[in-house]
């Protein structure tokens, strides 16, 4: 076009040594490599005037501080070429005219370069300054500058920009209004319908920043309107500033009711399984009932459709419940399958073990498990109807209140009329009962929970009497009728009073008291619940499930000042947001005389917005064949061990850690804050760190931001931790990229 239509952009350019080198360069686009290179060499030397071959060259630069020079220079080039009338005469229109756009083209490539080298004030000014020449904006420079001011946080500003160009439609404008509005109001009325209006533009977006969808490692070269290449692009340029707003990643979700990512639970090959469960004892007289039902709502419930629904695993054999799931929805056969699997290898009661028969009363499920089970040698027989799990879904599990899980009613019980004074008593008989917080998430159909339950046990076989599960704590009337239930009604035994029962707390006391008064029974404060604490713990762990890590507060020797330092100290690095200051590529060496390991080599995670946090490897070497992308992540978790620190709402964790963050008071920075510290072994293995890990990270964790703060290559760094200081060594390991 330049060569075909001489002066119709920008008048008569009559030839000369510039638009010679631009037409080299015109080649050297078209081309790649070490020939893109030399076309670059040759245009400089027909005219040092051509800003392309700077930006080019720039483009082929072996450190970032070699390419910001040359593209300062090709900035500088492409200035010398227009000349200041040209800068007058066509402010307002750039980029229309031919010979203005290598110099913007270079503007663009420097003030990204300034970005990258951290320094964000200089690079948004370029941003500004090119739309201010070309308020067209043919290179999308605001989509650019929208990002940059929400990093910053410069929201005047950036509230001008969009009002600007107020009629765009992409979705980085939609959402940059949204997540704007929030910063600035909270979940306000206007913020909600900002987003709502966001969601029309781009309805992918949501899934790609909150991790339902993998943003690509290689992004699309073209995006549509409101397609998932537009969403995947917007994610991964604005993911950091969705999560560094505390709490924006929470809203978004509930706004929006996007569900939750459900990762699939890891299974065994059917050959690996089949050899663990043929290893179980066999108990050949044993009889177990399986089978999946819905629990009945009230009568004239609107909760009907919203019942839960039980897979039941029980012995008839034995009198007991072997397992039982509570699931929002209908399981498959195969679910079904799998929590079958679980009773055998965990069972709810008993010893690990095989039945010699298993029965059921859906033909699909008989089908589909018969195979199997012959493989294992149980027997499997399809009867009319299943005596056990009938009873406790029509006598037992009302009793217990199950369906209040979603209804938020306790349902009445033929038990509440009863008068426990027509009881017997054993008066020798001290039971006990509390509330507590479970450990363990529930997933329903909004953001996980942490149900409560509520349990009475004792009695001569310290037997569970009386239990519940909610959603939302009991209320003290709630638990009263619990107890009384547990004498009129209870799970195991016949009815009748206890002559103590004793309670965690004076407030629980005093809710009880007048009921059991009436009744004849003392109620005490008990300075120890050991058989609670012991049921508890069982039952947080079997609804927590067997992949569940251990908490922090069940490794041995992590005490509270250990956790509470550690908190302290995630609270302390996300807030001052490390990965600003320095590349995911770097690793930090570090030493410390009292670590029982070492040197570790630190990366800092969160430049991306995709995650959060620090991570801690033993071996350099893997380290970095892993970050050049020799070595993919699979590969790389079997070769290397280290330690991990990650961010995320409060589900990402184990739920015992979310119940002591919450006894002790421990420090989080924000909703999506909430720190999951693990140690990697080789192979892939996890488990929580050990007591001398966690102070070594909580060291790390503070020494770190403070180390980065001050622009040294080497320093010596003194932190307060939980058993007094530590003194880390640290050490940047390659400064040519940083």
């Amino acid at each position: 076009m330049w060569g075909a239509l001489p002066g119709l952009f920008g008048g008569d350019r009559g030839g000369g040594d510039l638009e010679d080198a631009q037409q080299i360069m015109y080649q050297a686009f078209e081309a790649g490599g070490p020939k893109q290179v030399a076309l670059a060499k040759k245009a400089l030397k027909v005219c040092p005037d051509c800003a392309d071959a700077y930006v080019v060259l720039a483009e082929h630069a072996e450190t970032l501080e070699e390419a910001l020079r040359l593209n300062a220079e090709g900035v500088a080039a492409g200035q010398r070429a227009l000349g200041q009338r040209a800068f007058k005469e066509y402010e307002g229109h750039f980029w229309g005219f031919l010979e203005t756009r290598p110099y913007m083209r270079a503007r663009l490539a420097l003030a990204q370069c300034l970005w990258a080298a951290g320094r964000k004030e200089e690079a948004v000014e370029h941003y500004q300054e090119m739309l201010r020449l070309n308020p067209g904006d043919n290179q999308g420079v605001r989509y650019i500058l929208v990002s940059c001011l929400l990093d910053v946080d410069r929201r005047e500003e950036l509230r001008q920009l969009l009002d600007k160009y107020e009629d765009d439609a992409t979705a980085n404008w939609g959402y940059a209004n949204a997540l704007l509005a929030f910063r600035a109001e909270g979940e306000s009325p206007r913020a909600r319908q900002l987003l709502l209006e966001a969601k029309k533009t781009n309805k992918h977006v949501p899934a790609y920043l909150l991790g339902s969808k993998s943003i690509p490692e290689a992004l699309p070269e073209y995006v549509g309107f409101g397609d998932e290449n537009e969403a995947a692009s917007y994610a991964a340029e604005n993911l950091r500033a969705w999560k560094e707003s505390p709490g924006a990643i929470t809203w978004l979700r509930k706004t929006l009711k996007v569900p939750l990512a459900r990762l699939r639970k890891r299974s065994l090959p059917w050959g690996r399984l089949k050899l663990r469960i043929a290893r179980l004892e066999m108990a050949a007289d044993e009889v177990w009932q399986v089978d999946a039902r819905q629990v009945a709502a009230p009568e004239g419930s609107a909760q009907a459709e919203a019942a839960p629904w039980l897979t039941l695993v029980t012995s008839p054999t034995e009198g007991a419940v072997v397992g039982v799931e509570v699931q929002p929805s209908e399981p498959t056969s195969e679910t079904v399958w799998q929590h079958l699997v679980e009773a055998m290898l965990h069972p709810q009661f008993g010893s690990p073990r095989r039945p010699g028969e298993i029965q059921f009363c859906r033909a699909d499920l008989a089908e589909a498990m018969s195979g199997k089970l012959e493989q294992v040698r149980i027997e499997s027989r399809l009867c009319e109807e299943l005596d056990r799990v009938d009873y406790l879904v029509q006598e037992a599990l009302p009793a217990l209140g199950i369906d209040k899980m979603f209804s938020g009613e306790l349902p009445a019980h033929p038990a509440d009329a009863a008068d426990p004074n027509d009881l017997p008593q054993h008066v020798g008989e001290v039971w006990q009962a509390d509330v507590r917080r479970m450990a363990a998430w529930i997933a329903g159909e909004g953001d996980p929970y942490r149900p409560w339950g509520l349990l009475v046990v004792g009695g001569d076989r310290d037997l569970i009497l009386g239990n519940d599960l909610t959603q939302e704590k009991p209320s003290p009337d709630a638990f009263a009728r619990q107890v009384l239930r547990a004498m009129t009604a209870p799970l195991a035994g016949e009815p009748h009073r206890p002559g103590v029962v004793e309670v965690r707390s004076e407030e629980y006391r005093q809710c009880l008291e007048p009921v059991l008064e009436a009744a004849g029974v003392r109620c005490v404060v008990g300075e120890r619940l050991d058989l609670l604490d012991e049921i508890f713990q069982g039952l947080g762990r079997h609804l927590a499930g067997p992949e569940a890590l251990t908490p922090l507060m069940e490794v041995p020797g992590v005490e509270p000042r250990h956790a509470a330092g550690f908190f302290a100290a995630a609270a302390e690095f996300y807030r001052r947001a490390p990965w600003r200051r320095i590349p995911g590529d770097t690793p930090i060496e570090i030493r410390s005389s009292k670590s029982q390991s070492g040197p570790w080599y630190a990366v800092v995670m969160g430049q991306s917005g995709m995650t959060l946090g620090l991570a801690m490897y033993e071996d350099l070497k893997t380290l970095k064949e892993l970050l050049s992308g020799k070595l993919s992540d699979r590969q790389g978790s079997r070769l290397t061990s280290g330690l991990s620190v990650m961010y995320g709402e409060a589900f990402d964790m184990p739920a015992a850690d979310v119940n002591a963050v919450e006894e002790f008071g421990w420090e989080i920075a924000g909703p999506e804050a909430y720190p999951w510290a693990i140690r990697v072994n080789r192979g892939g293995s996890i488990r929580p760190p050990l007591a001398w890990e966690l102070e070594l990270l909580e060291g790390c964790l503070r020494a770190i931001p403070e180390f980065l703060a001050r622009k040294q290559q080497r320093a010596s760094v003194t932190v307060p931790v939980a058993t007094g200081e530590l003194t880390l060594e640290l050490a940047i390991t390659d400064m040519a990229d940083w």
